[in-house]
């Protein structure tokens, strides 16, 4: 038996393989050893390397949301908690986190973390807000001490600014968002 080898030839433009052929035709044996690149498999495996990496891509964003204490909508409401807090630094007190987002019905619960005297006091609101006695808040003097502020009808949707009075000129200020979607941040 005679065996020759000769360039694999078929409607793709392979012509790094090469198969064996003996005498009895349309019997084609694969050469061991060799990898056939065929481009038609490289594209559709790229593609589906593409929709696999962008679901991926979205799943963990999606679960570091969730990692980060955070949801991706409003399934019911939720406690969101900001701390007043002391820092070392050029700004000695924050709100931590300093941007909340939330949504109707839920509860921004402010908790002296300091003991330091401080407050909320919201100084932009969204247009169509009417905040009221919500606008300025009590103020906190002993650590632990809460201040709780219910998403409601008083709350349009947008963005609401909010300074500490006392302490306002160092730079201790913080940002809520009202939103209707969306994520929602420091969640508890």
């Amino acid at each position: 038996m005679q065996v020759q080898a000769v360039p694999y030839a078929s409607h793709r433009t392979d012509t790094t393989s090469c198969l064996l052929y003996s005498n009895v035709p349309a019997r084609p044996l694969r050469l061991l050893g060799h990898i056939r690149l065929d481009p038609f498999l490289m594209e559709k495996t790229m593609s589906r390397l593409r929709l696999l990496m962008t679901t991926s891509l979205v799943a963990m964003l999606a679960l570091s949301a969730s990692a980060n204490g955070q949801k991706a909508g409003p399934l019911h409401p939720h406690t969101i908690v900001v701390k007043l807090v002391t820092k070392a630094g050029a700004i000695p007190f924050a709100f931590e986190p300093a941007l909340v987002v939330a949504h109707r019905g839920d509860t921004v619960r402010f908790i002296e973390d300091a003991g330091v005297m401080h407050n909320v006091h919201f100084t932009k609101q969204a247009p169509g807000a009417k905040l009221g006695a919500a606008a300025m808040g009590p103020y906190l003097t002993t650590k632990g001490q809460t201040y709780d502020v219910v998403i409601d009808g008083r709350f349009a949707e947008g963005k609401y600014e909010y300074v500490c009075d006392p302490h306002a000129a160092v730079g201790m200020k913080g940002t809520l968002v009202v939103n209707s979607g969306g994520a929602a941040a420091g969640k508890k």
